[in-house]
């Protein structure tokens, strides 16, 4: 593939568009990234909005909004712009009414060029003259209810930090002494006195007495909703645990899930990684029977859920 540049010719001046010349013409080079998104339907044909936009030095540009409009089952729409080695470039599809959600996978030849998928679309961290293709794929929604994703209130997530005994954790949150209230506390400045503190699940039911018996918080809740998933009424449902010691816009945008099913809210997140709500609400609308997902929240859960938008 050729690689052009704005030619610096004393022409240019009058000329109504800049003129453009081959690389080996010209002793500078425009580091241009292409993006190629092929879009593919299962079911029928129909028009899609597509949006890119640029994220460089924390500030966000828009590149280009454009249709693919598919025939047979696909489409295709090339774009380009100037990129450094730490641009971002955010590729997402409008929803549409009787598609489900799509699913992406991307390809480059520069094994540099990365992508992470996320809520309608894909993140790209770009490398000067290189390029990426992505297809998006959108099947015809079936017939049946949205998946659900639980949002919780505060208090409501269990805490813990990793126990002195290999392996063990120590929950601090129900708490069962006063050092495990003292092990929660926060610096001035917003962070963790303790950085290890995770959390994983919600509270069902207290696992700590109060006044002689276990309290429930969502153990109804919980049952009801593991009922519909066994009786086909929705296909799944998940809880989203989180580290109510923060705000809730530094949890929609922070959470770390590990490989042992841990949510690490202290940490920022590296360059392609998504937050623990994002990958949460992702993967459920992929595996909803509309491709679509209902928030349901409770307290502190709805002022996450409008940062989430």
């Amino acid at each position: 593939m050729k690689k052009y540049i704005l030619s610096l010719a004393v022409a240019v001046c009058f000329s109504a568009m800049p003129v453009a010349v081959p690389l080996s013409q010209a002793a500078i080079s425009v580091p241009f990234f292409n993006i190629t998104v092929n879009e593919h339907t299962i079911g029928g044909d129909d028009t899609f909005s597509f949006h890119v936009q640029k994220i460089e030095n924390s500030l966000s540009s828009l590149v280009e909004d454009f249709d693919i409009a598919t025939s047979e089952g696909e489409g295709a729409y090339t774009t380009y712009s100037t990129a450094g080695s730490s641009t971002q470039f955010y590729v997402v599809v409008d929803s549409a009414t009787v598609w489900s959600a799509p699913t992406v996978a991307c390809t480059s030849t520069n094994p540099s060029v990365t992508f992470q998928p996320t809520v309608g679309g894909v993140i790209v961290t770009a490398r000067p003259y290189s390029s990426i293709t992505c297809d998006f794929t959108h099947t015809i929604q079936q017939a049946g209810a949205s998946n659900i994703l639980f949002i919780p209130g505060l208090q409501a997530s269990r805490l813990y930090k990793p126990g002195s005994v290999f392996n063990s954790e120590d929950q601090l949150w129900e708490p069962n002494i006063d050092a495990d209230i003292k092990g929660l506390y926060m610096n001035a400045n917003g962070t963790s006195k303790n950085p290890a503190i995770y959390t994983k699940d919600i509270i069902g039911q207290t696992n700590v007495y109060s006044w002689i018996t276990k309290q429930s918080i969502y153990k109804s809740f919980i049952s009801t909703l593991d009922q519909m998933v066994a009786t086909n009424a929705i296909h799944d449902w998940a809880a989203t645990p989180y580290d109510w010691r923060y705000s809730p816009e530094y949890i929609v945008d922070h959470g770390i899930l590990t490989n042992g099913g841990n949510i690490s809210y202290a940490a920022d997140l590296t360059q392609n990684q998504i937050p623990f709500i994002i990958s949460q609400l992702t993967a459920l609308a992929q595996s909803s029977n509309n491709g679509k997902v209902t928030i349901v929240t409770h307290s502190n859960g709805g002022f996450i859920k409008y940062f989430v938008w």
